[in-house]
């Protein structure tokens, strides 16, 4: 179908189970993106880090 849908959450838990690429900003700014699995397993940035532990 090649589809493309924009969902914003503050929800990680969501965001994981239904995005295949997520970006994770603060202050307005992209922080961090890439394949959801990738991020959620290896985070680059503190900030990702910090929300993941919050899940």
């Amino acid at each position: 179908m090649k589809l493309t849908y924009l969902f914003i959450s503050h929800d990680i838990n969501v965001i994981y189970k239904m995005c295949d690429r997520i970006m994770v900003m603060k202050d307005g700014e992209i922080i961090e993106s890439g394949e959801t699995e990738e991020v959620f397993a290896s985070p680059r940035q503190e900030y990702t880090r910090a929300l993941l532990a919050q899940s």
